[in-house]
């Protein structure tokens, strides 16, 4: 009964711990000259379509906003001097790029899997050592 509880409070804390967003798509933000893309991830990536872009200086400042189209692109004034971008689609989802520097995103599935890998060990080594006490 013990370590039934004590499972049962490592599940909940390893639940608790997994953001929100490794279920969840999210949005990635790319730079091409002076046009910016906005897209959900997937396979294949989808446009976010009416999301407010906007666009900061080196200091935070905002010096431009607008929104994307149909394909979920925003072009800009290239005469700005653009350091970085946020985007929002103001569903919760939110993106941020700044010109030259490639975005890196993680593969959700392999931490998803990962997670659940860990708490079946969890549960497995548990186990082991209650019939072993028996």
């Amino acid at each position: 009964m013990k370590q039934s509880k004590f499972l049962i409070l490592v599940l909940a804390l390893v639940l608790a711990v997994i953001p929100v967003s490794t279920f969840a798509h999210g949005m990635l933000m790319n730079f091409d000259g002076n046009t910016i893309t906005v897209e959900y991830d997937g396979n294949p990536p989808t446009p976010a379509e009416n999301a407010e872009v906007i666009l900061l200086d080196a200091s935070g400042a905002e010096i431009g906003k607008g929104t994307t189209d149909a394909n979920g692109k925003y072009q800009f004034d290239s005469s700005l001097a653009v350091a970085k971008a946020t985007a929002s689609d103001g569903m919760g989802h939110k993106a941020s790029a700044e010109p030259g520097v490639e975005e890196v995103s993680i593969p959700k599935l392999p931490i998803v899997i990962g997670v659940f890998v860990v708490i079946g060990a969890i549960f497995l080594i548990s186990s082991k050592r209650k019939k072993k006490a028996e």
